[in-house]
């Protein structure tokens, strides 16, 4: 397996360790994550959280055991499980209805490996090209209001919609956040802040029920929120506080 990194997962010389997200912004922890009983623990107690990063450590743990040498009947079993971890994550269901179609013909060990990877690169690819389309849309001196955690934590990149932040940032547009909380978990608070501190974007944390009063001020001029369905018309689905927004 090759070494990866990214904000909340990483391989090194085949070993799997994931960010313990819970802990943020307080303490950075690494957990290894070396069977499947520990990933559905780690997935169902949101030490492990956002649909795109559940995915991709769901299918590198199955390539982490492809290579230890786990049978196939143990890897189809392992998918199963692993597929039933969230059912609200809907890139998990894809990626384990991937992987269980690698388990097929004489060379599935390679496939399931590589094919698990595949996951990893293309949600990378995936996230710079949302950020990429995005930055345009952003002004420079936007004062941009965002809800949840949809940044590097939750995917394999620079994130989806935190991801188009980034890049207007990198870019050198002087934009600043309004990080909404959102409660109960504090997504927001506890993550998103997090993550803009670390690539030093300017934000204020504010409380979920301040943003009318910020709109009504005229204090917001774009907001950005991540979707955890997207219907074709357009409509989209969120967590709670979205609607609100």
């Amino acid at each position: 397996m090759r070494d990866l990194t990214a904000t909340s997962l990483r391989i090194e010389s085949g070993r799997l360790s994931l960010l313990d997200q819970t802990l943020l912004p307080g303490e950075e922890r690494w957990l290894a994550c070396d069977d499947v009983d520990t990933l559905i623990e780690q997935v169902r107690a949101l030490r492990v959280r956002g649909a795109p990063m559940i995915a991709i450590a769901a299918a590198l743990l199955v390539a982490r055991r492809a290579a230890a040498g786990d049978s196939r009947a143990e890897l189809e079993t392992a998918v199963e499980r692993l597929r039933e971890a969230r059912p609200t994550a809907v890139n998990l269901t894809h990626a384990m209805d991937r992987l269980r179609a690698c388990l097929a013909g004489d060379d599935w060990r390679e496939r399931t490996i590589a094919e698990a990877y595949a996951v990893f690169d293309e949600d990378r690819a995936l996230c710079d090209a949302i950020a990429d389309h995005g930055e345009p849309l952003i002004a420079d001196g936007d004062r941009i209001l965002t809800h949840c955690n949809t940044g590097g934590l939750a995917t394999a990149g620079v994130g989806t919609a935190l991801g188009v932040i980034r890049r207007a940032h990198e870019r050198g547009k002087r934009i600043s956040v309004w990080v909404g909380e959102t409660r109960p978990l504090l997504q927001g608070g506890r993550l998103t802040a997090w993550e803009l501190g670390r690539i030093g974007v300017p934000y204020r944390l504010i409380t979920d029920s301040t943003v009318g009063s910020l709109m009504a001020a005229g204090e917001v001029d774009k907001v950005i929120v991540g979707a955890d369905r997207i219907a074709a018309n357009g409509d989209v689905a969120n967590k709670v506080g979205t609607y609100n927004i």
